[in-house]
C-alpha cells in the first residue's frame, strides 16, 4: 500500500527477464525499487548517503525472493573512472612497470599512481577565495594529469598512461586485445555501447544510464554462478536503437547463465524483449498503483492499456 499502490499482490517469475511497465507515476519505481529493491538488496549506510531513504515502502510480505538480490542503481557510487571500476588500470600500471623503459627508471606499478605533489593526483588545484567561492583550476606541475613528470615520460604501445586515460575504451581495446584482464572488461562496455566513454572519465561527467551500464558490465564479468535477481531501473534511458539492442543481448545473457532480471522502464523497444510485463495503472498519481495486466509481451499488446499500442507497435 506504499504511495499509491493498492494493496493487491503482484506476481513476478524468476529465472527471466521481467518489466514493469506502466505511465509515469503509476508505482512503477514505488513497486520495484521502493519496496523490492530495498527489502531483497539493503544499501550500506553511509555517512554521505545518510539523508537517502533505506526503509523499504508499507507491503505486507514477499514470498519466495531469491537469496541473492543486486540493484543496479544510477548513482556514482563507487565510480571514479571507467578505467578504475572495470578494475583495469592495476594491470595496465603492471604492464607498464614491466617495461624496460620503467625497470631503467626504477619505477615500479605501485610508482605509477597518480600522486602529482601540487594536486595529491587530482588534476586540479582548489585556491580558496575567502569570502568569494572556492577556484579550481588545472594543476601546472602536472598538466592537470594528476601524473609526476617522470611517469608522463613513460610509454609503452606509443602512449603514456596519461594519454592513455584519455583515450576512448574501444581505442585502449584496440591497444590491448592480446591482454584479457584488460581486453575483457573493455570488451563487455563496448558490447554495451559504452566504447566511446574515456578511460579517465570522472564521474561527474557520466550519466546515469552509463554509470548502471558499467556496473552491469562488471557484474557480468564476475561469472557468478549464484543465481541472482538483478533490478535495473530505466537502463534504456538516452540509448539508440543499436544500444537498446546490445542491451537486451546482455540481459538475456544474464538470464541464460541462470539469474533473473528485472526492468522498469517505459521503452518498448525493450519491453517487447522481455519475458513477462505487468503494467500499472491505468493513470498516474491517485488513478494509478492497480495491476491492469500482466502476461507476456503479446498478451499485454492484444489488451486495452497505455502500453498496448506501443508494443504492438514493436511487434509487428
Amino acid at each position: 500500500t506504499e504511495n499509491n499502490l493498492d494493496g493487491r499482490d503482484v506476481r513476478l517469475p524468476l529465472g527471466v527477464l521481467a518489466g514493469v511497465c506502466g505511465v509515469s507515476g503509476s508505482g512503477k519505481s514505488t513497486l520495484a525499487l521502493g519496496i523490492l529493491a530495498r527489502a531483497l538488496a539493503p544499501r550500506k549506510l553511509t555517512t554521505s548517503a545518510a539523508a537517502t531513504p533505506v526503509a523499504p515502502g508499507t507491503h505486507e510480505r514477499i514470498e519466495g525472493a531469491p537469496r541473492s538480490v543486486r540493484h543496479m542503481d544510477q548513482s556514482n557510487v563507487g565510480i571514479t573512472s571507467p578505467g578504475a571500476y572495470l578494475k583495469v588500470l592495476a594491470p595496465l600500471r603492471e604492464l607498464y612497470a614491466d617495461s624496460a623503459d620503467a625497470r631503467r627508471r626504477g619505477l615500479g606499478a605501485a610508482d605509477l599512481q597518480p600522486r602529482c605533489d601540487g594536486c595529491k593526483g587530482k588534476g586540479r588545484v582548489a585556491e580558496d577565495m575567502g569570502f568569494m567561492p572556492t577556484v579550481r583550476r588545472p594543476c601546472d606541475a602536472c598538466g592537470a594529469t594528476g601524473y609526476r613528470a617522470e611517469v608522463r615520460e613513460l610509454t609503452v604501445r606509443g602512449h603514456s598512461l596519461p594519454e592513455l586515460e584519455r583515450l576512448s575504451i574501444e581505442e585502449v581495446l584496440d591497444l590491448w586485445a592480446d591482454v584479457e584482464p584488460v581486453a575483457g572488461p573493455l570488451r563487455g562496455a563496448v558490447e554495451l555501447g559504452l566504447g566511446y566513454l574515456a578511460l579517465g572519465q570522472g564521474p561527474g561527467s557520466l550519466s546515469g544510464g552509463e554509470r548502471q551500464r558499467l556496473k552491469l558490465v562488471r557484474e557480468i564479468a564476475k561469472a557468478n554462478d549464484r543465481p541472482t535477481l538483478y533490478i535495473l531501473d530505466e537502463p534504456t534511458t538516452g540509448l539508440h536503437d543499436a544500444d537498446v539492442e546490445r542491451l537486451v543481448q546482455a540481459l538475456d545473457g544474464l538470464v541464460a547463465g541462470g539469474h533473473g532480471v528485472l526492468v522498469v522502464d517505459h521503452d518498448p523497444r525493450l519491453l517487447a524483449c522481455c519475458d513477462w510485463l505487468v503494467e500499472l495503472g491505468p493513470g498516474g498519481g491517485p488513478e494509478g498503483g492497480q495491476v491492469v495486466a500482466e502476461g507476456t509481451p503479446r498478451t499485454l499488446a492484444a489488451q486495452d492499456t497505455a502500453t498496448a499500442p506501443y508494443l504492438r507497435e514493436v511487434l509487428s
